[in-house]
């Protein structure tokens, strides 16, 4: 009797502190991270591998891959992408990039096929075209299109009217065309839509100076109103004509590692062969050596032209490179949000900067484009 006496008030009490204690709630509020680069949440699975983007003008960016191009309205980014896409998921190349131009575009459809497109419709008959070239009887040709190294097209377009493709090649020579496209018969120029016009054969052949052809990477641009290509392990300059000027193995005469990158930077022409970084001031007639980077990482970096400033990027890293008088100064930025991205293109469009990846799109300010990264 007297236990159950002392022991109802100890009951009581445990009971009352229970029932307190039940009626407090624990709060937790997740806390969103806010990266300076924004990721465009309506890309996703392969749709997310951006080998590449075309700046058509301030209003429209144009982004894709092999198989899709996007169309991204910076002044609209709600929904951050809009417009169409276009599907050729090719088997040969399957990771390579399409040269995409401001008004024209060409993509590996196959060995033995281009697709020539208007880079605003590349989905319409109207608007684009198959390439097929006619090969010779040889039985000791390579009769294909070749596949170009990883970051750049291959089939550079000048001046929104002309394509240089290699057709075939031997030991002695190899054989382009040059395709001539515009708009077709009966519509203006504008107006999205084209055709092949004409063709015009051009060869190839060894420098001189060298001992021939070697196997070596593939590599197209288009400045000035010409071709570059690096083919074979050699450097030439082909203008819409079908004039040919033979560097040899790269931009100077002597041994030289074949030529992976081109840039424009305030009217001087800059060409990344092996570990040294070559300049022109007359349109690439001559060249001169501007920096050797042997022994350094530059040489690793790829280096994107936005307008007057040069960046350059390795992976998720990302620097703005100052051009001073016979060295270059690269100055890291913020990436925070790019972390484990590897970059594919940087590109300024209305009031972004848009950075490609093989893992999605992300954005900022122009403004502030050029923050350092924090140490």
């Amino acid at each position: 009797m007297n236990a159950y006496r002392y022991s109802l008030p100890l009951l009581l009490g445990t009971a009352l502190l229970t029932g307190a204690c039940t009626k407090e709630k624990i709060v937790v509020k997740e806390v969103r991270l806010r990266h300076s680069w924004t990721q465009d949440t309506l890309l996703t699975g392969y749709n997310k591998i951006l080998l590449t983007a075309q700046r058509v003008n301030d209003s429209l960016l144009v982004v894709g891959n092999n198989s899709t191009l996007w169309y991204v309205r910076p002044y609209n980014l709600k929904p951050p992408i809009t417009g169409a896409y276009f599907n050729l998921s090719p088997s040969y190349g399957s990771l390579v990039q399409p040269s995409l131009g401001p008004q024209v575009s060409v993509a590996v459809s196959g060995p033995n096929t281009l697709q020539v497109f208007a880079t605003r419709a590349p989905v319409s008959n109207m608007a684009s075209f198959t390439f097929r070239p006619t090969y010779s009887t040889s039985t000791n040709t390579n009769k294909a299109f070749p596949l170009p190294i990883s970051g750049n097209g291959g089939y550079a377009v000048v001046d929104g009217r002309y394509v240089l493709a290699p057709t075939e090649n031997s030991q002695s020579e190899i054989r382009c065309t040059i395709l001539r496209v515009g708009p077709r018969y009966g519509h203006p120029p504008g107006a999205h839509t084209l055709e092949l016009k004409a063709t015009r054969p051009v060869t190839l052949t060894p420098a001189p100076s060298t001992i021939g052809f070697s196997n070596s990477a593939y590599f197209s641009a288009a400045y000035f109103h010409k071709f570059f290509i690096g083919i074979s392990g050699q450097f030439y300059r082909v203008d819409t004509l079908g004039r040919v000027k033979e560097f040899g193995y790269g931009p100077v005469a002597g041994p030289s590692g074949f030529v992976a990158q081109m840039f424009v930077l305030r009217n001087r022409l800059f060409a990344l062969s092996g570990p040294r970084l070559y300049v022109s001031l007359d349109q690439g007639e001559t060249w001169n050596l501007y920096a050797d980077f042997s022994g350094g990482q530059q040489a690793l970096a790829t280096y994107h032209a936005v307008g007057d400033a040069l960046y350059a990027s390795f992976q998720s890293q990302l620097w703005r490179v100052r051009v001073l008088d016979g060295r270059m100064e690269f100055i890291e930025l913020d990436n925070d949000g790019l972390q484990t991205s590897q970059i594919t293109s940087v590109n300024k469009c209305g009031p972004y900067a848009f950075i490609t990846t093989l893992s999605g799109l992300y954005y900022r300010d122009t403004t502030s484009l050029n923050t350092p990264r924090k140490q």
